[in-house]
């Protein structure tokens, strides 16, 4: 059982009268020597994957009331309201050697500039299929165009 830094969340989440600490979540798998899959409460869309710097040690029991915890759990943790893609901004395909997947620079709905983000085709899909099939569209043309095939 591990603790999550709050720091993981969205900023002005939290202020300095709340917990510094969110858990205990349980460990699921580990991947090399500094990421962890935890246990997150169902309602948050963030990844369960976390770099060991973001997790803390948890020492003690757990109490027979683990539904008590994990309600307290999730009210501390907002649950992350779907944005709106307002453009996409660049597509990227990137090539393995097996296969292909694409990659979006988007410009979120309401908000600045710097805080547009890289997101995968599976997160683009969740949000808006129809806009993510016509940028991959847009993008092989584009590319199809730039080689002289048809």
């Amino acid at each position: 059982m591990v603790f999550l830094r709050k720091e993981r969340f969205p900023t002005g989440t939290y202020h300095k009268l709340k917990s510094k600490k969110i858990g205990p979540c349980k460990i699921l798998c580990k991947f090399g020597e500094n990421a962890y899959e935890v246990e997150l409460p169902q309602g948050l869309n963030i990844s369960r994957i976390f770099n060991v710097a973001d997790l803390y040690t948890f020492h003690g029991e757990l109490a027979a009331e683990t539904s008590q915890i994990e309600r307290e759990i999730s009210n501390q943790i907002p649950s992350k309201e779907v944005e709106g893609i307002e453009a996409v901004i660049q597509v990227r395909e990137m090539k393995t050697r097996s296969s292909s997947y694409f990659r979006f620079l988007v410009k979120w709905m309401g908000r600045p500039n710097c805080e547009n983000s890289w997101i995968s085709e599976e997160e683009f899909m969740k949000i808006d299929v129809e806009r993510c099939q016509v940028a991959k569209e847009a993008t092989r043309m584009e590319s199809s165009s730039l080689t002289g095939g048809e």
